[in-house]
C-alpha cells in the first residue's frame, strides 16, 4: 500500500523524518499545499482526516460540491 501525505508546506517539511522513524517513507509521496485550492490527483480514496475544524463557513465545502472524479 503507499499513500500520499498532502497538507500546507509548512506542515509537510518536516515529515519525512517521521515517516523514516516509522519505517514507511518508502511507500509515501509527500505533497505540499492548499486543500482549499486543489486537491492531489491520482489515489482512488481520498481520507480528509480533522481539516474542517476550523474552517469559516465561507471556507466550508460538501463533498459534493467535488468533481464527479473524486466521489
Amino acid at each position: 500500500m503507499r499513500g500520499t501525505l498532502f497538507d500546507q508546506p509548512h506542515v509537510v517539511g518536516n515529515a519525512l523524518e517521521v515517516l523514516h522513524q516509522h519505517g514507511i517513507a518508502d511507500r509515501c509521496e509527500i505533497v505540499g499545499g492548499n486543500s482549499i485550492e486543489t486537491i492531489s490527483e491520482g489515489a482512488d480514496p481520498y481520507v480528509l482526516r480533522p481539516i474542517i475544524h476550523d474552517w469559516t463557513m465561507r471556507k466550508r465545502f460538501h463533498p459534493k460540491d467535488l468533481p464527479p472524479r473524486y466521489h
